[in-house]
């Protein structure tokens, strides 16, 4: 991250609550400004490298109270299993379908993060396309995907990924190099029907493991 925020990051991995608040009340910006480099905000940092530093949630509440944005850093909490502090930034009103096309969900589904997945379905996360609901085995979910002659209705969504689409590629945090690799994985899919059937595969693939390992078939048997 830039200069500015490396004394709140040391702060962080040392779990000190008392010199992260110290810092944000000089500087309230820390909470709320983007990094042009690696992670985008302090309390996404804090959700991804400070997932196991102590006083974590105590430290991700001084940032929520100064302004933190919520939705981005609870989609990070998907891509590591950080269901502790998901859970304290949807008490803090984080969006539990996110903000717009890629979900907390898939995210948690795309980097098989159980806890997180169990977490989100227990606040009521939607499965709101069919890749979401392949990767949680639901059959009958999957089945309202297709019409009767087996098109696909617009409801069964498109492919997606954690990187976004083109224009948030070009926005993120990536070197140059890494922006033209997504840029051109993402200019390759087509998006018919078969493309995203196999996309929903690759989730379907999942499943297994998620409900073996998940209390969602407890709350869904």
């Amino acid at each position: 991250m830039d200069a500015k925020f490396h004394p709140a990051i040391a702060a962080i991995q040392s779990g000190d609550v008392d010199r992260l608040r110290a810092l944000v009340s000089e500087d309230p910006t820390l909470a709320t400004s983007r990094s042009s480099a690696s992670h985008p905000t302090l309390l996404q940092c804090l959700v991804l490298s400070g997932r196991d530093a102590p006083n974590k949630i105590e430290m991700a509440q001084v940032l929520i109270n100064a302004g933190a944005d919520l939705n981005g850093p609870l989609g990070a909490c998907g891509s590591c299993n950080n269901v502790e502090t998901a859970a304290l930034l949807l008490d803090c009103g984080a969006a539990i379908n996110g903000s717009g096309g890629w979900s907390p969900l898939e995210e948690a589904l795309y980097w098989n993060s159980r806890d997180v997945i169990d977490l989100l379905l227990q606040r009521g996360a939607s499965i709101c396309n069919l890749r979401i609901a392949a990767g949680l085995g639901r059959t009958d979910v999957i089945q309202s995907f297709f019409s009767s002659d087996c098109s696909l209705k617009p409801e069964a969504g498109t492919i997606n990924w954690p990187w976004g689409d083109l224009k948030v590629i070009e926005h993120s945090n990536f070197d140059r190099e890494g922006k033209d690799k997504l840029a051109a994985k993402f200019a390759s899919w087509t998006n018919d029907r078969q493309s995203i059937i196999n996309n929903a595969c690759v989730y379907a693939c999942t499943a297994t493991s998620v409900l073996r390992n998940s209390s969602y078939k407890k709350v869904h048997r």
